[in-house]
C-alpha cells in the first residue's frame, strides 16, 4: 500500500554526561550490542523500530543505525534511518524524549528545544516534516516550509502600498493557509479573520467596531460584494470549500478590500494591524507577502 510506512532520518548529539549504563540501553535498543542487565528504562520503546532493535547497516542497504563516540569531546553521535510504521510512532516518542532530555547543550535550539531529525511517506521525494522535541515533555512534527509566500510576488516593493497589491499579496497569503492557522486584519472599526481550521475550507470573517454603525447601504454592498450576512455568532462570512482555485483566492481577497476600502472606509493597508496564530507547534502562519509589520 502506497505511503504504508515512514522514511525517518535520525541525527543527535548527545551529552558526554551520559552514563555507561544509558549507552549501552541505547545500543541494544539500536541493535548494536546485547541486552543490558535490567532495569531498562527504554524498555517500553523496545519496539519503535520495525520488529524490534533496528535495522542496521548490511542487512539494508538504506536502513541503518550507528553509535559513534566523539574521541576528542568524548560524547555519542547518534545517527540512523529507519522505516517506521506510522502506528508505531506513539512508540517512538518514548525514544524521542530519552534522546532530547541527553542531548548535548550546544546543539539545542535558542528556546531550547531540539531537533532530532526528519521524517516523510516513502513514496514521497522531499522530506515534508521536522522532528522536534519541546521542554523535553513534547514531540511535535512540525511541517517542513516549502518557498516563502513572498516570494512568488511579483518584483516590486515590500510593502503593501496600493489596495490593488494589497488584494494581490492577501490571494497569495490565503493561498499558504494550512490547517489549524489563522491571519487577522483589523484596526478601530473593523476586524477580518481567515480561518482554516478543519482542512475541509477556509472561512473569512468581518466584524464592525460598532455594528450598530452599519447602515442599510453597508450591508446592501457587503452582500454584493458576496459576503453573507451575520448568523448567531457568525460576523459577515464566507466560505472556501477545498480545493481552492487561484481564481477563488484573487475573488475573496478583492471582497475583502471592496469591504475594507469602500464599506468600512479603511483609508491604506498600512492603516490595518496584522495577526497570525497557529496551533501547530514550532509552526507560524506564512504571511511573508503581505507587506505589513506583523504584531508581536
Amino acid at each position: 500500500m502506497a505511503n504504508a510506512y515512514y522514511l525517518m532520518e535520525l541525527s543527535a548529539t548527545l551529552d558526554a554526561g551520559v552514563s555507561e549504563n544509558e549507552i549501552a540501553e541505547l545500543q541494544w535498543h539500536l541493535g548494536l550490542q546485547p541486552s543490558p542487565a535490567p532495569p531498562l528504562q527504554l524498555a517500553d520503546a523496545v519496539n519503535v523500530f520495525q520488529r524490534g532493535p533496528a535495522y542496521r547497516r548490511g542487512t539494508d542497504p538504506d536502513l541503518f543505525a550507528d553509535l559513534v563516540q566523539n574521541a576528542g569531546a568524548g560524547n555519542w553521535v547518534l545517527t540512523a534511518w529507519q522505516e517506521p510504521d506510522p502506528d508505531e510512532l506513539g512508540s517512538l516518542e518514548l525514544l524521542f524524549l530519552w534522546l532530547a532530555a541527553r542531548t548535548d547543550t550546544a546543539t539545542r535550539n535558542v528556546d531550547g528545544s531540539v531537533c532530532l531529525g526528519r521524517m516523510r511517506f516513502c513514496d514521497e521525494m522531499a522530506w515534508t516534516n521536522t522532528i522536534m522535541v519541546f521542554s523535553d515533555q513534547w514531540v511535535a512534527y512540525p511541517r517542513i516550509p516549502g518557498p516563502l509566500a513572498s516570494e512568488l510576488l511579483p518584483a516590486g516593493s515590500s510593502v503593501a502600498a496600493t489596495w490593488e497589491d494589497f488584494a494581490v499579496r492577501l490571494a497569495v497569503t490565503l493561498s499558504r493557509l494550512r490547517e489549524d492557522e489563522c491571519v487577522s486584519l483589523e484596526n478601530d472599526e473593523v476586524l477580518v479573520q481567515f480561518l482554516d481550521f478543519s482542512s475541509e475550507e477556509i472561512v473569512g470573517h468581518i466584524g464592525f467596531g460598532d455594528a450598530s454603525a452599519q447602515s442599510d447601504d453597508s450591508g446592501t454592498d457587503m452582500r454584493q460584494l458576496g459576503w453573507r450576512e451575520p448568523e448567531g455568532l457568525h460576523n459577515w462570512h464566507r466560505r472556501l470549500p477545498r480545493p481552492i482555485s487561484a481564481a477563488q483566492f484573487h475573488g475573496v481577497a478583492e471582497a475583502t478590500v471592496s469591504a475594507l476600502r469602500d464599506v468600512v472606509g479603511v483609508r491604506s493597508p498600512q492603516d490595518l494591524s496584522l495577526s497570525a496564530f497557529g496551533n501547530n507547534l514550532g509552526e507560524k502562519p506564512d504571511v511573508s507577502a503581505m507587506g505589513l509589520t506583523l504584531s508581536s
